[in-house]
């Protein structure tokens, strides 16, 4: 039926529905210039009406029930913008009122087309006629159109999808029996249509029966949905449950549009570790090295176990492993995210076939983050269990995609007498496609290798012990390999080229004192004693082996770059002022803590007692005319001099900034000018 709006009149009542992204709108609110066709509702209570604008533009049109003029009800979901509604539930035999109208006022009204028919729904418009797919091992598709499909039938009940709302078309159903295998994986292909959305459920209660009753017969309860995180592409969806049961499948485009499309179910078979009695068995060592790659795809849910304390499910998937707690009583379990990137970990006592019991939250028996490899991986520590025990532990995705994951588990308690510390690392995040470290220990050799971003591992060598260090490249991307040994207080023996060289890198014998090397100038406790003016040159490129500075002592340095600690002692009252002489275009700061009486304790406690940020290139330091005694970015590098009395120990950190390396002049400009000498107290006649 050809229309035209020009020149109509608003009626009262402004629709609902459709009111936003400039249809139906004039800035916002609803323009009126509305006219109005009826239409009598076919016996099956399916209605669709189509409208096309031609010289009008910007057109809307909203279906009503009740009678005219005061006593009209919106119905529910049919307002839509140039373009079509699809209608079922409304009585047969009763008129409804069509409104149409032009939304941005009188320059987009003109001429429009409009008709209304009873739609013919496909076979499959409910759930009694589902389509059945085969679950075959390859997928073999089935097409499928959502012409005139409608909405759920009320012989159904069923949740509102939790994805890809609302249904903005009509839509059709599809049944796929779980194979023996427990899970199955639901595939789209695009057709017409190319942005849908679908939703997994079972019958919670009642029987579907075929052809559709009219009473309600059957509850569903949604299992899974997925809509590609509302990415304007075709979903994909896995399930694992009970072989033999039946799955419905809900399909719907995001949009009214009707178009094809097609759809296949392929069996998929679970990973060895789907249950607890397939547990993997993980090393348990002392440090992280993650074995291998594991993954939840075309995992089932485990029945028969306690939920999880952390999160009571329900789980999509779930896999297990299984670890002996070591001797000290004490075990860590730690992930690292790949492909999944959102899980959740459960550990257990008892038998995987007899029973397993959750080792309470308290004791580190429950977790749904915290890693350090991803804050919404899991890491927990389980106390309180004997040793010698076997744990079980389960593996869930939380939200995502199922996928890869890291998991390790290791001793935190390190080796009675000397031990080191091999630390790997690639900075690509996806491993060292086999090259592996060899740890040589008077001949018995270990080899260690990153499956992640990051492993370490801890291990003891006796007095006199030649310990060496090889690497064995393989693959490429041999610029993303470095690693370093740590000796057992955390300071550095051994850091790698980037990339390694091949062979042996280091060797060392252990000796009496562990081969702890001394403390890098970058650490408080390796601070240098100054005295007078003099040239200092280092190279630290970072913050050493210990971040000293944090939010509580680090004043308005906010924390350490690339810079040298030092210390000085005054031996009589004064002033101390100086001037730290950079390069050209260099941006140092510095801050300074104390006094003390006697040697300072490192790392300083409190607020420094001198403090410049400033974000100018050049010299800085303490002088005779500024009155600040901190600055941030914007002060002018100068803040004002100390008093001092006679026998005062400080601690001076000088920061680089820049990060270009360590090498400035110290100039002092003391009164007295001895003020600092390191001149021996009278009461010291000699050392001996």
């Amino acid at each position: 039926t050809a229309g035209t709006n020009s020149f109509a009149t608003q009626s009262t009542g402004t629709p609902s529905g459709c009111l936003t992204g400039g249809c139906g709108t004039a800035s916002g609110a609803f323009a009126g210039y509305d006219v109005w066709y009826s239409a009598g509702v076919p016996a099956s209570g399916n209605l669709s009406v189509v409208l096309n604008g031609v010289s009008a533009t910007s057109t809307a049109m909203a279906v009503y029930t009740g009678t005219p003029p005061g006593a009209l009800t919106q119905v529910t979901n049919s307002c839509v913008c140039n373009g079509f509604v699809s209608l079922s539930g409304l009585v047969g035999g009763s008129t409804v009122y069509i409104r149409v109208w032009t939304g941005s006022g009188v320059p987009t009204m003109g001429s429009f087309q409009i008709c209304a028919y009873e739609p013919i729904p496909p076979p499959n418009d409910n759930p009694c006629g589902a389509f059945v797919l085969p679950v075959g091992t390859s997928c073999g598709l089935t097409s499928f159109t959502t012409e005139s499909a409608t909405a759920l039938s009320a012989n159904i009940t069923a949740p509102a999808p939790s994805c890809g709302t609302p249904i903005a078309g009509g839509d059709v159903w599809f049944s796929a029996v779980m194979p023996a295998t427990g899970s199955m994986t639901l595939n789209t292909q695009a057709g017409s249509l190319s942005d849908m959305a679908m939703t997994v459920y079972t019958v919670a209660s009642g029987s579907i029966a075929t052809p559709c009753p009219t009473a309600v017969t059957a509850t569903l309860t949604e299992v899974a949905c997925n809509d590609n995180f509302g990415a304007s592409t075709m979903p994909s969806v896995t399930v694992g449950g009970t072989p033999g049961v039946t799955y419905y499948r809900r399909m719907w485009n995001k949009t009214t549009a009707f178009g094809t499309a097609s759809i296949c179910a392929v069996q998929n078979v679970p990973p060895p570790n789907d249950n607890p009695c397939g547990a993997i068995a993980l090393p348990v060592n002392t440090g992280c090295v993650f074995p291998a790659a594991y993954s939840t795809q075309f995992a089932t849910i485990t029945s028969g176990v306690p939920a999880a304390s952390c999160n009571a499910g329900p789980y999509t998937s779930d896999v297990w492993f299984s670890a002996v707690i070591p001797p000290s009583g004490q075990l860590q379990l730690d992930m690292d995210d790949a492909s999944l990137t959102d899980a959740g970990m459960a550990v257990y006592t008892g038998t995987c076939a007899g029973g397993l019991t959750q080792i309470p939250a308290g004791q580190g028996g429950c977790s749904v983050g915290g890693s350090g490899n991803g804050a919404l991986m899991p890491v927990t520590n389980i106390t309180g269990v004997a040793p010698g025990t076997t744990v079980y532990i389960r593996i869930w995705r939380q939200t995502g995609n199922d996928g890869n994951f890291l998991i390790c588990a290791r001793n935190p308690v390190n080796p009675a007498g000397c031990y080191y510390t091999l630390r790997m690392a690639d900075s690509a995040g996806d491993g060292w496609g086999g090259g592996f470290v060899t740890v040589d220990i008077g001949g018995v050799q270990t080899n260690y290798t990153v499956t992640g971003a990051l492993a370490y591992i801890t291990f003891a060598a006796t007095l006199g012990q030649t310990v060496i260090i090889s690497y064995t490249p393989v693959g490429g991307f041999q610029n993303q390999v470095s690693f370093l040994l740590q000796a057992s207080n955390g300071f550095t023996l051994f850091n790698s080229a980037n990339p390694p060289a091949a062979g042996a890198n280091y060797a060392f014998t252990v000796n009496a004192t562990c081969n702890v090397p001394p403390a890098p100038v970058s650490d408080c406790i390796g601070n240098v004693t100054v005295c007078t003016s003099q040239t200092f040159s280092f190279a630290p490129t970072n913050t050493g082996n210990v971040v000293d500075l944090n939010g509580g002592n680090d004043g308005c340095l906010a924390g350490e770059q690339q810079g040298v600690w030092f210390q000085f002692t005054t031996n009589a009252a004064g002033n101390i002022a100086f001037t730290i002489q950079v390069a050209t275009g260099t941006d140092y700061d510095f801050a300074i803590w104390g006094p003390t009486s006697g040697a300072p304790t490192c790392p300083p406690a409190g607020a420094p007692l001198r403090c410049s940020w400033s974000g100018a290139t050049g010299n800085t330091g303490l002088n005779y005319s500024s009155i600040d005694f901190t600055e941030g970015a914007g002060g002018d590098q100068w803040v004002q001099y100390i008093a001092a009395a006679a026998n005062q120990t400080y601690l001076l950190y000088v920061d680089n900034w820049s990060r270009n390396g360590i090498s400035f002049n110290m100039a002092w400009d003391n009164q007295p000018a001895n003020l600092i000498d390191c001149i021996l107290p009278v009461e010291f006649l000699e050392f001996e």
